[in-house]
């Protein structure tokens, strides 16, 4: 367990529940929000967030 409250560990478990959480929020908006008659679904948006999340995770 100390291992993991030393860097690089701290700062890779703290983006990972991070990048968690934002998932689970962008998920619950996605529940409540309405899609307009052509417009792209928000399920797709979600994903996409996801997925900069996840790139700008590598990055760091």
């Amino acid at each position: 367990m100390k291992r993991l409250l030393k860097p690089p560990w701290l700062e890779l478990s703290t983006m990972s529940v991070v990048v968690i959480l934002s998932y689970i929020a962008l998920l619950l908006i996605t529940i409540g929000a309405e899609i307009p008659p052509g417009g792209m679904s928000l399920n797709s948006i979600s994903l996409l967030t996801f997925g900069f999340f996840l790139l700008s995770f590598a990055i760091a």
